[in-house]
């Protein structure tokens, strides 16, 4: 990007990465959103993902054949997860995908460049707002992450 370095608030990057080479060029490109955000600055990235998918047919490097024959770079949510911790972040959002007609599955990552953990919450009853707080507690605390990978399914519409 032709932008400098920590220049910019939010970046926005909607199905865009499925474009990718490979592993590297994904992370390269991940990684040069990720230079121009400034510290505090939100990343929010809608992709392709694996979750749901059953009729993938992989083809190496993180490239598959979906189900209606076109070619794509996809992600699974631990590998979201997993680059939110190398890159210094923290998640905003739980990290989600839905499926699409049985087609295809698309996420939202969305990720904050600061790379403080949230804090551990003091009740057990929390409001809507600091459930999010939570899950970054118990990820920082070395807790599964399981509960951050639930696939959301959008209910077929053929025939309709």
């Amino acid at each position: 990007m032709s932008h400098g370095s920590a220049s910019m608030d939010a970046v926005i990057s909607s199905a865009v990465l499925h474009f990718a080479r490979d592993d590297a060029h994904w992370l390269a490109m991940v990684q040069e959103m990720w230079r121009v955000l400034r510290p505090g600055g939100v990343l929010f990235v809608r992709l392709a993902t694996t979750v749901g998918q059953t009729a993938l047919r992989p083809l190496g490097g993180g490239r598959y054949v979906m189900p209606d024959g076109d070619t794509r770079y996809l992600v699974d949510h631990e590998r979201l997860i997993d680059v939110t911790g190398r890159l210094g972040g923290s998640l905003l959002d739980p990290v989600r995908s839905t499926v699409v007609h049985e087609l295809r599955s698309m996420g939202t990552w969305v990720v904050r460049k600061d790379g403080r953990r949230c804090e551990k919450p003091k009740a057990r009853a929390l409001p809507a707002r600091r459930r999010m707080r939570a899950s970054c507690a118990r990820e920082a605390a070395g807790a599964s992450t399981k509960h951050l990978l639930r696939p959301a399914r959008v209910p077929s519409w053929r025939g309709v």
